[in-house]
């Protein structure tokens, strides 16, 4: 894991903010003089990761000067090369951790994160660092990786070389059956064992008080609360009452104009209609009569002669040209039948008269052929009777007297025929008077019907103004309506000035809507007035009975109430740190059990080696991680008997080795605050070769001490970054 970028949002005497990059890959110098904030920022770097679970570290910390934030955010690199933000509000104690990806952030975890507490999101939010960091306990992270000024022997403290020590030493049972004593003392609970359960311990006795003093403090809060509540309460409904009294006098107001407003709308509407239809049967009574007296007038100026003749006058027009025209043919055809009577005679019927003469010749001839006379007499006989035959014949069946008589019947019918349509046309003549003598009949006929048109029309005007009524009743229905009309208006305009609201309001199904709108809001308001005065005599009646519930100092109370809260917090997390404790160094042992120490001593001689030149080959590590040097040919040599800068670079290499592992597969940062100070220069040479070849461990360290600037390529000068800022 490799820590990329620490940001600060306001972080002791960084109040404006800070923002710094580190080299992932090679060593980062941070340089400044004293005071430059250089412990501070690696502080802040532990204090994101865990938070403080001592408190006055968080007042220490937070911002000297004016400050808009106490938080900071820390930006690093996993094992897996995939990149995480983890944020902390100092203030909030809350944290989030985020994935960096392409174009955003992925939230991993977001909530409480409080080192003291023991709460679900606590736990997850450590479960979470411990992926990353391969620690979820910041003393063991801290006493792993930080190497302080001055103190590499005293930084690798019990807790560490406990965890790393499998010894079944005396010292290791005895700090076991310490760790076990006071974690009873603590707690009656006893995870390792089963037995009954005893006494109530510190944590129970305290839990127990506790919950006897919040039960009173939280019913003194309660009381508190809620007098405070009902006192807002009664202050709120006073105010609502007086509103509302305000705005039901408004909504009466208001209905009272609407329901006039619906009702004059009704009347205008009403007005309107017989205003419209009075008008209308004015207009019509006008219209009616002016065309009947234009009709009246065209009558009288072009058909007067029309006025005295029949309803069937067209007809006996009609039958005045019929006659006419058939009397005409009439006479014509007996000047005809006359002149054929005058010109009649009779015509000779040759064929009779040659029909006749050879009967009369052969009756002639028959007859005295049979005599004596013979046939000489027989044709003399018949040539006269033939010429008699023959003259009588041509005189019989001419037709002449039948062709007489039908004429003159013929003459005599026409003569009756023309006498009769004479008297006939005269009879129609004396009634149409001048309007048909002399005229063209047809004319005569279009004109009446004109004539009648007019007249029929004029039938309809006079049954249409009867209808309507007379003159009088028309005009006196019309100023009525036209008076009701200019009443209704006035009242129209009277609301519109009082009410300015109402003054384009002319739809009379809305405003009946808003009237019941209205009648339902005033409803509402008079409903939840009196509601509202219910609540009020109540909260009154329950704020005088809760004065006597509040009978002791309720900021005592309080303050006993955090004592114990914080007593128990501490209880608790001794309790927990015991376990881990413990657990911890079980687990220890048996990971010793199985070659741990042994590698760890090669790795520490590796070290040691090369920063003393090969002069100290081995380091044999005791069940409690009690060093002893050995160098060669020479007799072991206990760390005592070496010189304060050997003593240094044996407790830096043990560190670097415990640093490495502890934190199993993950490669954690190393923090070095100047503990080079006891090395010399062949030494120090050393050392930074051993802190480049760490394997992939990124280094941190901060100096005072500008010659260590050479080492490295990352510079973090604090004095140049507090310039700028």
């Amino acid at each position: 894991m490799k820590l990329l970028r620490v940001k600060l949002h306001g972080f002791g005497q960084f109040n404006e903010g800070l923002d710094v990059s580190l080299d992932p890959a090679n060593l980062t110098l941070v340089v400044g003089r004293n005071e430059a904030g250089k412990s501070t920022l690696m502080n802040a770097i532990f204090g994101i990761l865990f938070g403080f679970r001592d408190l006055n570290l968080v007042r220490k910390y937070e911002p000297w000067d004016d400050h808009d934030a106490y938080s900071g955010e820390i930006d690093l690199q996993a094992e897996d090369e995939q990149k995480y933000r983890i944020f902390r509000d100092f203030h909030t104690n809350t944290a989030r951790i985020d994935r960096l990806v392409d174009g955003g952030e992925e939230p991993v975890f977001e909530g409480r994160a409080d080192p003291r507490s023991n709460h679900n999101q606590d736990i997850t939010y450590y479960e979470e660092l411990g992926k990353l960091l391969g620690f979820k306990d910041e003393a063991v992270f801290r006493s792993t990786v930080f190497f302080g000024q001055q103190s590499l022997q005293t930084a690798v403290s019990d807790q560490i070389r406990r965890l790393v020590s499998g010894s079944t030493s005396v010292d290791y049972k005895g700090a076991l059956h310490d760790m076990h004593s006071r974690y009873s003392e603590l707690t009656t609970a006893n995870p390792w064992r089963t037995k009954t359960r005893g006494k109530n311990r510190l944590i129970e006795q305290t839990q127990s008080d506790l919950d006897e003093e919040r039960t009173r403090l939280d019913t003194g809060r309660d009381a508190l609360t809620r007098t405070l509540e009902l006192e807002a309460d009664i202050g709120d409904i006073e105010r609502r009452l007086a509103e509302a009294d305000r705005t039901v006098a408004h909504d009466r107001e208001s209905l009272e104009a609407n329901e006039r407003l619906f009702s004059l709308l009704g009347r205008n509407e009403e007005a309107e209609r017989r205003y419209q239809d009075v008008l209308s049967r004015r207009d019509n009574y006008k219209r009616y009569s002016d065309r009947a007296h234009s009709v009246e007038e065209g009558i009288a100026r072009r058909y007067a002669h029309f006025r005295q003749v029949p309803a069937d006058f067209p007809d006996q027009v009609r039958a005045y040209a019929n006659d006419q025209e058939d009397m005409q043919k009439e006479l014509d055809q007996l000047a005809q039948e006359r002149k054929s009577l005058e010109q009649l005679r009779p015509k000779p019927n040759g064929k009779n008269g040659i029909t006749f003469g050879g009967l009369a010749a052969g009756a002639g001839a028959m007859s005295f052929l049979l005599t004596p006379i013979g046939a000489v007499g027989a044709a003399v006989a018949g040539v006269a009777g033939g010429l008699l035959g023959y003259n009588i014949g041509r005189n019989v069946g001419t037709g002449f007297k039948e062709e007489k008589v039908s004429t003159q019947e013929r003459i005599r019918q026409l003569q009756a025929s023309v006498k009769m349509r004479r008297k006939r046309s005269e009879e129609i003549l004396a009634t149409a008077g001048s309007s048909l003598l002399g005229r063209d009949p047809e004319e005569v006929i279009i004109e009446f019907k004109g004539f009648s048109e007019l007249r029929e029309e004029k039938k309809r005007l006079v049954a249409a103004m009867r209808a309507l009524g007379d003159r009088d009743q028309v005009e006196h229905a019309f100023q009525e309506a036209t008076r009701e009309r200019g009443a209704v208006q006035v009242g129209l305009e009277e609301i519109a000035e009082r009410h300015p609201s109402l003054a384009n309001e002319r739809d009379r199904a809305q405003v009946g809507q808003q009237i019941e709108n209205l009648r339902q809001c005033l409803k509402d308001h008079q409903d939840a007035t009196l509601r509202d005065r219910e609540h009020l005599e109540a909260a009154r009646v329950e704020l005088a009975g809760l004065g006597p519930r509040i009978d002791f100092n309720l900021a005592e109370l309080e303050e006993e109430v955090r004592d114990k809260e914080l007593r128990l917090e501490n209880y608790d997390l001794e309790r927990d740190a015991l376990k881990v404790a413990i657990d911890t160094m079980d687990q220890c042992v048996k990971d010793f059990q199985e070659g741990d120490l042994l590698r760890l001593s090669e790795e520490m001689s590796g070290i040691f080696a090369r920063i003393t030149g090969e002069k100290y080959t081995r380091i044999h590590l005791g069940a409690g991680l009690e060093p002893v040097i050995s160098r060669g040919d020479a007799v072991p040599i206990s760390p005592e008997n070496l010189s304060q800068g050997a003593q240094d670079q044996l407790y830096f290499a043990m560190r670097i080795a415990m640093a490495r592992h502890l934190s199993r597969n993950i490669r954690v940062p190393l923090f070095l605050d100047d503990p080079f100070v006891n090395f010399d220069e062949e030494r120090l040479r050393v050392t930074k070769d051993v802190l480049d070849n760490l394997d992939g461990h990124q280094v941190v360290m901060v100096t005072c001490n500008r010659e260590y600037e050479h080492w490295t390529d990352s510079v973090l000068d604090l004095d140049k970054a507090r310039s700028a800022a």
